[in-house]
């Protein structure tokens, strides 16, 4: 089982192997030099775990950047192979170098990456995906180009478009996280609810600290018909985090948990300000519409939906779940 641990330096990957109930920490081998030569100062020196090829095969990325006495960058990358055998013993099997223009083509995708990000931030969304599009044909492995075109393609209305974006950066990078939650909420709304809760879920094992997911999950369990179990679920995940970051998302996992009512929910709603009131106004009515098409007020619910349309907040993936049930419900 692989750690990956950001750093003031870039990250660190720890590997870890159950012994009995629990787990241990597995030494890793020395790992291949860069051999940099007149270093001056590192800015770079991170590990990060990539993906599982079987059981017991593990390959990590090994990258370094530094800037030598002369006053030159220098950046280095290796994909290492790791075969672990039944006691934990590590072996390098495989080294594979990125080589300097690879390096140097990355550098030009990543600077598209931000160009396609602000463009997004400023409503350009076209320019954004084009952006986004030239930055994985520079670097087809780009996991961050991937997700956030599916986003914008998803705020289109291209479904299908974003889908495969999303599958691509799963495929690409299986340990990254927020590809599960995009995928997941696509699953939403297809009403596909069990393959939205499973990758709304894996998304959560990836990134423990995550409070938008778990009302999804309660939101996509209740259609199933599970209730009981969907409130254990979201009733765990809030009892396991006493200090939220966010603390209106916790405010609608309790709404949802019955812990406040409907009047108390909406009191909170008009106290709501802020730059970022409008967007947790979006998923707020979602959540009242979707409690209350649950306990049988099709119309108390079909105002919420509406309500949660009426924001205009694209960029939340309740607006999309709001107006897909309106659908559903013949709106």
């Amino acid at each position: 089982m692989p750690n990956n641990e950001d750093n003031r330096r870039g990250g660190d990957a720890t590997v870890y192997q159950q012994k009995g109930p629990g787990f241990e920490e597995v030494q890793l081998p020395q790992l291949p030099s860069c051999e940099a030569k007149h270093v001056l100062k590192v800015y770079e020196a991170s590990l990060v775990a990539e993906r599982w090829l079987n059981a017991n095969t593990l390959t990590v990325v090994d990258r370094s950047g530094w800037t030598a006495e002369n006053g030159e960058d220098g950046e280095c990358e290796k994909t290492v192979t790791i075969r672990f055998d039944a006691k934990g013993k590590a072996s390098i099997q495989n080294v594979r170098t990125v080589s300097a223009r690879d390096l140097a083509a990355r550098a030009k995708a990543e600077k598209l990456f931000e160009n396609g990000a602000t463009k997004s931030s400023n409503g350009d969304r076209s320019g954004a995906i084009a952006d986004y599009t030239r930055a994985i044909k520079l670097d087809p492995k780009n996991v961050n180009a991937y997700n956030n075109r599916g986003t914008e393609r998803q705020i289109n209305g291209d479904i299908a478009g974003a889908m495969a974006d999303f599958n691509r950066a799963i495929e690409i990078n299986p340990l990254d996280p927020d590809p599960y939650y995009n995928r997941g909420g696509i699953y939403f709304l297809k009403r596909d609810w069990k393959k939205a809760i499973s990758d709304l879920r894996h998304h959560d094992e990836l990134n423990a600290e995550d409070e938008d997911a778990p009302p999804i999950i309660w939101a996509a369990q209740i259609k199933i018909g599970e209730k009981e179990a969907a409130d254990r679920e979201l009733a765990r995940f809030v009892a396991d985090h006493p200090q939220p970051v966010n603390a209106w998302n916790a405010k609608i996992d309790n709404f949802l948990l019955g812990k406040i009512n409907d009047q108390e929910f909406l009191a909170a709603m008009d106290a709501l300000e802020g730059e970022k009131q409008s967007e947790q106004q979006c998923g707020a009515w979602f959540y009242l519409g979707e409690k209350r098409l649950f306990n049988g007020d099709k119309t108390g619910a079909v105002e919420a939906f509406r309500k949660s349309v009426a924001t205009e907040e694209k960029n939340c993936n309740e607006y999309d779940f709001a107006k897909a049930e309106l659908k559903g419900l013949g709106q």
